[in-house]
């Protein structure tokens, strides 16, 4: 309770800090000056994106903060309340990242709230901005020379002109026809430039409010300094592909089994896997960020009420009813595509009844029911679009068990023998079962690694056998869905942590001996509960064997053992007629995470990370490939994974897609952890890409690093070239990962990093806007880019 107090007492002394200068800074824009509403709304969409950044907090709670800042000025709250009700993509359109950004400094560095910037608060400001010396001298020096404290109006228009990207004048000197004292560039030339250089397929309308959005009020004739602002405007120029983040434009009317599906692993819990706590919030943070499958570990509760944990440990208990709740009220906030509810259930009959009883009356209309038997042909489409703003619960059925054992058992027998001859293909190498811990960078490097699990516990587990590419018994036989168990013998775990490794073993022998003392209502399903089943939960019957399966069934896998099967090319042959999931492996006591794109590049669909690890490089991979398809938490496999035809060595064989990146500059990097002390940074950039073919030897590229300068550090002109290319063997399932570090005499820190899935980038001069370590956008902090590829 301390902590939250703690944490709640630092968030408000942050709400009063920003809530005087914001006072300050809007009397100051509307003092003595009539602002239109065009004026005032491009004002208030910027200040409102940077009082969301500096307090971290939701739509709602800023534009409280913003009413409380305009109560006492009228003429403001009139203005503030006629753009809070302007459509959110008009107002979204208005906002100007850098002029935020400038707002979200000033208020961050107004220490003493008097609406003016002092030399000692500016002395501070260019440390944080991790302005070079020369600059820094350069400004304070101007400064000084006015022998009184910097108004807002004086800093912005100061900061702006801080923002003169000289070394993307070359760009000009081209649009101009090589002339490079030229003036000014046409519209006509311009719309060349975006048609040829950028490959955009514009219209006048476009044109003509691009060139207002950067100052151009006669839309005729661009001057040097619009044609810089023109590429330096996210909204213009960004590497995304905008259009797919912000609308669902794929077929949502396919089975559930031709979909990637944003899934999490343990929700409920709030840290590591044997004493964190559980929260209902966490399901609320897992829905809000696009996921659509969660997980609720069910056991018996008092009072024959069923609670949520991570069984045989000390994590916390919450009630099934508030976990239930919360995904009521959350479900459907972002995404109208159905939430799969992945249960795993340890209560006994009378609480699996109660189960259902809750859910039942919680989501009401919203809760989905099956209109088919166990293991019987569906009668409905299994499809995001038939089960929009839908609850799909996940479990066992009683009586089928998936071995299509309803009443339509031939039909359901008759519907797969066709496709039982595409399953002849010998079985592969198989691959080692062990896996790989997770960094704060991801493969590519740095040092800065995040929950790792020592190599030394690692080593101590015994690898999985490779009796998966035997097919034998074990294989072969209906699994029991128990997360809570580590497979074979018991592990002696060693750590340089004795706490954390005796905590580690106990878990190890409580759940093996609570396994066996168990009830054995574990394999029985209340009719209630049964009745409430979408997503049948099966046993895997071998790779070769897809009799009776459907796409409402859904089989689980550890991360090993899907790793494993991943080198076989029936295994995607698998995930075409059912579902699989992939949760991580026991052992991961810290919560890290897998990598996921070896189980997508199968095409498993339901690959459960562990959501509060946000700081892994897996989740922020997971969260960038998912930013597509207006993160609706579900995206339309490829074409070639959902042919029946598929033969992977075939397609890889295909001819490669080459691309080349040139890195040009930065933009406003931050320091590590977003300090605003400390030395100023020393930034490089790394570059990799993620997909098929690129498991092993992946080309990893870095650009010389530049000594003190992380507001803009330019790499383009060096003495090194910092153009790098990649031939791309799948290009609809890789992503391109450029990540910012700071070079340190100890270790190299992560600053920020840009992840984009390939088929969602753009060509031609770009601006790739960055994250940092918890994928959260950083306001106008991006690098500098130019892209070239061959469309395919």
């Amino acid at each position: 309770m301390g902590l939250c107090l703690s944490v709640e007492e630092k968030y408000q002394a942050t709400v009063r800090q920003c809530l005087a200068s914001c006072v300050c800074l809007i009397d100051n824009y509307f003092l003595g000056k009539g602002r239109t509403l065009q004026d005032s709304t491009v004002f208030f969409a910027c200040l409102h994106a940077a009082i969301r950044k500096l307090l971290q907090c939701s739509d709602d709670e800023t534009n409280e903060f913003l009413r409380r800042a305009t109560r006492v000025n009228n003429v403001a709250a009139s203005h503030l309340e006629a753009f809070l009700v302007l459509p959110v993509s008009t107002r979204q359109s208005a906002l100007n990242e850098s002029r935020s950004k400038s707002m979200q400094v000033w208020m961050k560095f107004d220490t003493d709230h008097s609406g003016d910037l002092s030399i000692g608060e500016l002395e501070k400001l260019v440390v944080g901005l991790n302005f070079p010396d020369s600059l820094s001298r350069k400004l304070l020096r101007l400064v000084r020379k006015m022998k009184r404290s910097l108004k807002f109006t004086e800093y912005e228009e100061l900061y702006q002109s801080l923002m003169q990207f000289d070394e993307l004048e070359y760009v000009f000197t081209a649009i101009a026809g090589g002339h490079s004292n030229a003036a000014h560039v046409t519209k006509q030339q311009l719309q060349s430039f975006l048609t040829e250089w950028q490959h955009e397929g514009v219209d006048s309308a476009f044109l003509e409010e691009g060139m207002l959005r950067v100052g151009c009020l006669d839309r005729q004739l661009l001057q040097r300094v619009h044609l810089l602002r023109f590429l330096t405007d996210i909204r213009l120029s960004c590497a995304w592909k905008i259009d797919a983040m912000e609308t669902v434009y794929q077929d949502m009317t396919r089975p559930l089994t031709e979909y990637f599906i944003n899934s999490s692993h343990n929700t409920y819990l709030s840290g590591d896997q044997l004493t964190s706590k559980s929260s209902p919030l966490m399901y609320k943070n897992a829905l809000l960020d696009g996921c659509r499958c969660v997980e609720l570990d069910c056991w018996d509760g008092p009072n024959g009420e069923p609670i949520i944990y991570h069984g045989y440990t000390r994590t916390s208990k919450i009630s099934f009813v508030s976990v239930v709740e919360a995904i009521h009220e959350y479900a459907f906030q972002v995404s109208d595509f159905p939430v799969i509810l992945s249960l795993e259930v340890h209560t006994s009959i009378p609480q699996q009844e109660r189960m259902a009883q809750i859910m039942s009356e919680v989501f009401g209309q919203s809760l989905a029911k099956p209109t088919w038997g166990p293991g019987e042909v569906p009668d409905q489409p299994i499809t995001p679009h038939h089960y929009q703003r839908k609850i799909l619960v996940k479990g066992k059925r009683t009586g089928g068990g998936g071995h299509g054992g309803g009443s339509n058992a031939a039909a359901a027998s008759a519907h797969t023998a066709a496709t039982n001859g595409t399953f002849s293909a010998t079985v592969q190498s198989s691959m080692n079962g062990t896996f790989t811990t997770g960094s704060i960078a991801g493969p590519s490097g740095g040092n800065s690694p995040v929950g790792v699990v020592p190599s030394d516990t690692m080593n101590s587990i015994p690898p999985q056998s490779p009796a998966m590419a035997q097919e034998d018994a074990s294989t072969r036989r209906e699994t029991n869905e128990d997360e809570d168990m580590i497979e074979g013998p018991t592990p002696t775990l060693n750590s340089a942590d004795s706490t954390l490794a005796k905590e580690q073993n106990e878990y190890l022998k409580k759940a093996k001996k609570g396994k066996k003392s168990e009830p054995k209502h574990g394999h029985k399903v209340a009719q209630a509960l049964s009745d409430l089943i979408v997503i049948e939960a099966v046993g895997f019957k071998g790779l070769g064997d897809v009799t009776g399966r459907f796409p409402y069934m859904c089989s689980s896998f550890t991360e090993s053992k899907s790793k494993a099967m991943c080198a076989d090319q029936r295994y995607v042959m698998l995930n075409q007629h059912v579902i699989s999931r992939i949760y991580p492996s026991g052992a991961r006591f810290d919560s890290s995470n897998y990598h996921p794109q070896i189980h997508w590049n199968s095409g498993c669909q339901v690959v459960a990370l562990n959501w509060q690890s946000s700081r892994t490089y897996e989740l922020r991979l997971n969260k960038a490939v998912f930013r597509d398809n207006n993160n609706s938490g579900y995206l339309l496999k490829p074409d070639y994974l959902r042919d029946p035809n598929f033969f992977p060595a075939a397609h890889m064989k295909a001819e490669p897609t080459h691309l080349s990146l040139e890195i040009i500059s930065g933009f406003c990097l931050p320091k590590p952890a977003q300090s605003t002390k400390g030395e100023i940074v020393d930034p490089y950039v790394k570059v990799f890409v993620e997909g098929p073919g690129m498991d092993h030897n992946r080309p990893v590229f870095r650009t010389h690093t530049i000594d003190d300068n992380g507001f803009h550090p330019v790499w383009r002109g060096g003495a090194h070239g910092t153009t790098y290319h990649f031939d791309i063997s799948v290009w609809c399932m890789s992503s391109l990962v450029l990540q910012v570090f700071d070079e340190d005499v100890d270790s190299d820190d992560l600053l920020a990093e840009c992840i984009i899935p390939l088929r969602l980038l753009k060509r031609g001069i770009r601006l790739f806007p960055l994250t940092d370590e918890v994928s959260e956008p950083l306001t106008s902090s991006f690098l500098v880019c130019n892209v070239s590829f061959i469309e395919v």
